[in-house]
């Protein structure tokens, strides 16, 4: 128990001091609304549009299922990828698709990665979060920190949202080996 305390308080002083938001102006205005306090796609929005060098557009998706929407959508040079979950790391999303019990689905944000441990430390909100719960606050949401084991992710089928750069296309008027040159 002592190793998930520190790992989750080494995350949280991450969170809060290196993990700088990139500075950027806002795009577009978060296109989420809150339910209570809370709601996890208003927040991770929040995250994308903070921590990600682009924001993509979701345009009028509501549930966090959704956001398996955003593979292979491009904004300014980059690109939203899906990935396994075995390729996890900070400042990806993790999405969860609907379920019986979760017609939404679920989206949270990665701040780390405990590989030996098999678990991911995540912020994340929800719908009508409370105090107790969801104890700290962003842009008027209701978030905590959160640590999942890798086994319950794949349970409910989760995979990983990352923002990647668009690698330039190689001259094609240069022969192979040339490029650069």
């Amino acid at each position: 128990m002592k190793r998930k305390t520190l790992l989750t308080l080494i995350l949280v002083v991450v969170f809060l001091g290196v993990f700088a938001p990139t500075a950027k102006p806002a795009e577009q205005e978060n296109p989420y609304d809150l339910f209570g306090k809370g709601n996890c796609v208003y927040f991770c929005w929040d995250m994308m549009d903070a921590f990600w060098p682009e924001t993509f557009k979701v345009e009028f998706w509501w549930d966090a299922w959704e956001w398996f929407n955003l593979d292979g959508a491009e904004q300014g040079n980059y690109k939203a990828c899906l990935k396994s979950l075995d390729e996890v790391s900070p400042k990806d999303f993790i999405i969860i698709p609907a379920s019986a019990k979760n017609r939404h689905g679920h989206v949270s944000f990665v701040l780390g990665v405990d590989p030996e441990d098999k678990s991911v430390l995540v912020v994340e909100s929800t719908m009508y979060a409370d105090n107790k719960n969801y104890p700290y606050m962003y842009n008027n949401c209701r978030f905590r920190f959160h640590v999942y084991g890798f086994g319950t992710l794949k349970d409910q089928g989760a995979r990983i949202l990352r923002c990647e750069k668009i690698l330039e296309s190689r001259d094609s008027s240069q022969p192979r080996g040339m490029a650069g040159a």
